[in-house]
């Protein structure tokens, strides 16, 4: 039981290093368009990696790593950069 618990929580950390900030104050706000606009483009990239996505077989972690560059990408290419 403790083995399955340890494995979840390991499982669930690693996934969650994958998945890319989605919060407003983890980008740079280049056109200063503002927050309720990086609502919209941040649900417009989910979508539209969610359905690249559905197409491409792969393991999890591929599937995982492509989900992390096709969303950054796509925030890049609404003008939404990820602070370093």
């Amino acid at each position: 039981m403790a083995i399955r618990f340890m494995f979840a929580t390991l499982l669930g950390v690693w996934i969650a290093g994958c998945m890319p900030d989605t919060n407003y104050q983890a980008y740079e706000d280049q056109n200063e368009k503002g927050e309720q606009a990086f609502l919209k483009d941040l649900q417009v990239c989910r979508n539209s990696v969610n359905q690249h996505l559905k197409r491409n077989e792969g393991s999890l972690g591929d599937r995982l790593n492509r989900k992390r560059s096709l969303f950054l990408r796509c925030m890049e290419n609404h003008y939404w950069v990820l602070k370093t």
